[in-house]
């Protein structure tokens, strides 16, 4: 039974022998096209994922730079908010200082206000011993700042410009009163020593 199948075969193959061939020819280069072609899709799917992972890559580089400008945004934006406090801290101290001027100045005003009706009423020896105590009691609180009114103004703050301002508040005193009483003589080393010589605009 198998010998007949097999002769059969064989019949069939001599009878058919270009067709086999030609089958043969045809689904061989069929089959080398099907595996050149899957051989390609291969190379383009290798292709493909390594263009992922590149762009994977990219977008990660991206986002740490992102992050990166980011951290950089925040810190300039914390470096201006306190530059931005200090000089407001410094603008404070300065316009506290100038009301202290302002107030200093208006007390002096006052003051000479009320001496020109004490002149009226008291003699002039007693208003010129009245005026140098209380000279001599200025110039001891204006040594006790411990400033000179040499230094730049604009260049301090805080503690050190309150006294600045203070001191040139008693000095103006001192000096209006020693005009006023004749006495600039008298105290003409204490006021040339201490007195401003040098202006400033800014620091």
């Amino acid at each position: 039974m198998v010998d007949l199948d097999i002769k059969a075969l064989v019949d069939f193959a001599k009878k058919n022998f270009i067709s086999v061939l030609i089958a043969f020819v045809v689904y061989g280069g069929l089959a080398t096209h099907l595996w050149n072609w899957g051989q390609k899709l291969s190379d383009q799917e290798r292709a493909l994922f390594k263009d992922r992972q590149a762009f994977s890559d990219e977008q990660v580089e991206f986002e740490r730079r992102k992050s990166e400008s980011s951290i950089g945004f925040v810190t300039r934006d914390k470096d201006l908010e306190l530059r931005e406090n200090l000089l407001k801290r410094e603008l404070s101290d300065k316009d506290k200082a100038l009301a202290e001027i302002a107030l200093k100045e208006r007390r002096i005003l006052e003051a000479e206000e009320q001496l020109k009706v004490e002149q009226r009423l008291v003699s002039k020896d007693q208003l010129a011993k009245a005026a140098e105590d209380r000279m001599q009691a200025l110039m001891a609180e204006f040594a006790s700042l411990g400033v000179s009114l040499d230094m730049n103004p604009h260049c301090e703050t805080g503690e050190v410009s309150r006294r600045y301002y203070a001191a040139q508040a008693k000095f103006s005193e001192i000096l209006s009163l020693a005009k006023s009483h004749f006495l600039t003589g008298k105290y003409r080393d204490f006021i040339t020593t201490n007195q401003q010589k040098r202006h400033f605009i800014g620091c």
